[in-house]
């Protein structure tokens, strides 16, 4: 179950950290950013079933069109959950990180990932 939501720099949220729990509503005028609240949940999903650069192209065109304010190298998104003890047993201190930086003209980006707990690590490189 996913208990914190948080967001830096992506699209209209400059910082945001919520909590949620079993119901949630969201409420606020247009493009207030409630959208974009479930688009972190969504594009971390879309990240880990299909790539990085399907994530990415399936938004937008534009990189700059997921920067805060159409500026800056990059953003980070993040999810907490709650792992059924059982599972959490199993995998000990399980960590999952994200972040996406640019580099040079600004259309080549590295994702970062570290696993703890899991015995995983990976830089991936990729042209947007």
């Amino acid at each position: 179950m996913i208990t914190r939501v948080e967001a830096l720099n992506y699209r209209c949220l400059k910082y945001i950290c919520r909590t949620v729990n079993g119901l949630n509503v969201l409420v606020g005028p247009n493009a207030s950013g409630k959208t974009t609240f479930i688009d972190v949940i969504a594009f971390l999903g879309d990240l880990v079933r299909d790539g990085f650069a399907y994530a990415v192209k399936s938004r937008t065109l534009n990189w700059n069109d997921l920067l805060w304010m159409r500026k800056g190298d990059g953003f980070q998104l993040a999810v907490e959950v709650k792992i059924p003890e059982e599972i959490q047993a199993k995998l000990g201190d399980a960590k999952y990180q994200f972040l996406v930086e640019g580099s040079g003209a600004g259309k080549r980006y590295r994702k970062g990932a570290e696993g703890r707990g899991l015995g995983r690590q990976n830089t991936l490189g990729f042209d947007i």
